[in-house]
């Protein structure tokens, strides 16, 4: 607080502070921290005997310590603030100032020793040089130097030229040319030529080095890692098991939606011949798509399946595409999701209905279909239903007659498929 040089304040006891540990943010309650003017320096005692310095005070409510809450002092308590006095405040201020004054531009101009004509440069932070005059004497002097070059004799010495210095190196009427050399790029040779590169010149090497191979795999749960259904790897004709993946004649099958156009390379680690677009071979296959859906077919024993853009034929394509199993599982529940079970619970003395509604961890492909048990646990329940969309799903329940309070219904083992099944 103001004038309290000659004298100490008696600590700050109104309403209440709330310390949240790890945070250095503070709020108050009926603390009136402005009216009481509370400010920076100042230090709050906790019931844990802990010392917290004040940084900063926002309003009557809220303010910032100088370091984060320690565990030990969180909470809420009596607000217990002490002031800290002037003088000892404005003792720190004059001996910040000093330091900084010792330390700046003050102390950097004091060591300098100047002659006439010098000037001065700020060569950094708290940093002044000394700067001769001659080339800036010497540049004040060419007034009226239309037409004129500037060319400098010696290090202090600058004259004016009608005609420019020889052009040694040709660059100049190089870089003329520049002016017509749309698209191109200027190389700097060692010996101070310029020559001229076009853009598809600078890019295609790096095309070439960098091969066209795509980083990422088509394929969702490629290595078989994801099976929320519970399924067989090799399930009956049309039937999915693994996510992903549903049975086919030649072995297991997984439908792609819309493909771009372009080069694609089809792997898989196992052996057997797979399918795609009518061609049947062992991995690797490389394949011209046009566009649209795409349907893979592998033997049942394989692992690492890949679909990548670019010719990857020469390599393995899986070293460089493996995903974290919680990518490919959010990859998963694009198409399928499950969830145990949730609760209703209603108390009604007449016929109600009760829901309650969901949004879904992964947003799906589209609108699920969906399957559930249902069950009920005191009093008696009636028309119950479950609706999704591809980001939520709700469910509700008619409780018939109640029996106390202790009324419940259960939806379990609720399956949500969006699944591509053509």
């Amino acid at each position: 607080m103001a004038n309290n040089f000659d004298r100490f304040l008696p600590d700050w006891q109104l309403g209440t502070l709330t310390l949240t540990a790890g945070s250095a943010a503070f709020t108050a309650t009926d603390a009136m921290l402005t009216l009481g003017a509370i400010r920076g320096g100042d230090t709050i005692f906790t019931p844990s005997g802990l010392t917290l310095v004040i940084e900063s005070i926002t309003d009557d409510n809220n303010g910032e310590l100088s370091s984060p809450c320690p565990p030990a002092a969180a909470g809420t308590f009596t607000t217990r603030i002490r002031f800290q006095s002037d003088n000892s405040r404005y003792t720190g201020q004059v001996a910040a100032l000093i330091h900084q004054l010792s330390g700046g531009n003050v102390s950097a101009l004091g060591k300098l020793i100047l002659e006439e004509g010098d000037y001065l440069r700020a060569n950094g932070s708290g940093v002044i040089g000394r700067v001769q005059g001659k080339n800036l004497d010497a540049l004040t002097e060419l007034v009226g130097a239309a037409g004129k070059i500037i060319s400098f004799t010696d290090a202090d010495t600058m004259v004016l030229l009608d005609a420019p210095p020889a052009d040694t190196h040709g660059n100049l009427a190089q870089l003329a040319a520049l002016a017509k050399a749309n698209d191109q790029f200027v190389i700097m040779g060692a010996n101070g030529t310029i020559t001229l590169m076009s853009i598809n010149g600078l890019i295609d090497p790096i095309k070439l080095s960098l091969g066209t191979k795509s980083s990422y795999n088509w394929v969702v749960n490629g290595n078989f890692t994801i099976n929320q259904r519970g399924g067989a790897k090799k399930p009956a004709n049309g039937v999915y098991g693994y996510d992903r993946w549903r049975g086919h004649p030649n072995g297991i099958e997984q439908v792609i939606e819309n493909v771009p156009a372009g080069v694609y390379t089809f792997t898989w680690s196992g052996g057997g011949n797979g399918t795609i677009g009518g061609i049947s071979e062992a991995s690797p296959i490389k394949v011209n798509h046009t566009g649209g859906d795409i349907y893979l077919t592998v033997p049942s024993t394989a692992t690492k399946v890949s679909f990548v853009l670019g010719d990857a034929t020469k390599e393995d394509p899986w070293s460089y595409t493996e995903r974290s199993f919680a990518q490919e599982e959010e990859l998963a529940k694009r198409y399928y999701q499950t969830i145990s079970s949730v609760v209703l619970r209603g108390y009604s003395t007449s016929a109600s209905f009760f829901g309650y509604s969901i949004h879904l961890p992964v947003k799906m492909r589209v609108s699920p279909t969906s399957t559930y048990n249902f069950t009920a646990s005191g009093g008696t329940w009636g028309d119950n239903a479950l609706s999704a969309s591809s980001s939520l799903f709700e469910i509700y329940a008619l409780l018939q007659t109640a029996a106390g309070s202790n009324n419940r219904c259960y939806f379990n083992n609720i399956k949500l498929d969006a699944e591509i099944y053509t």
